[in-house]
């Protein structure tokens, strides 16, 4: 009997990149994903003054926690946080793309997602 691999939902979305990155067929994971429940949808309220509506958006840590919170087991605090500013403003883009594939891990994702990735593996500090 094979064993179990247990996946957040952000592995599988990982996984699944790096198999169609390597050219191979994901179809079955691509299903698997559709049928978990959905992300959280950022939590934007919305208030009416008069005729004008405006919407309150979230937070960068806010945001950084749906997006990679669970990839730390505290999800992003305020120290993370501190340390994933410092690399967005120490590396640029492709530096942070090019470390990510020499670690194995997908090159996707906005600078702060690939810092995380890299921070929660002890690559950078």
């Amino acid at each position: 009997m094979p064993g179990a691999v247990r996946l957040n939902r952000n592995q599988l979305i990982e996984l699944i990149e790096n198999i169609e990155a390597g050219g191979g067929d994901a179809a079955d994971l691509r299903r698997e994903l559709e049928l978990l429940e959905p992300p959280a949808k950022p939590s934007a309220q919305v208030r009416r003054g008069g005729s004008k509506v405006e919407r309150e958006e979230e937070s960068t840590g806010e945001r950084l926690n749906r997006e990679v919170g669970d990839l730390f087991s505290d999800g992003v605090t305020g120290d993370i946080l501190e340390k994933l500013m410092d690399i967005d403003r120490n590396y640029a883009l492709k530096e942070l793309k090019i470390m990510c594939v020499e670690a194995g891990f997908s090159p996707s994702g906005h600078k702060k997602k690939l810092a995380a990735k890299l921070l929660a593996n002890g690559l950078v500090r």
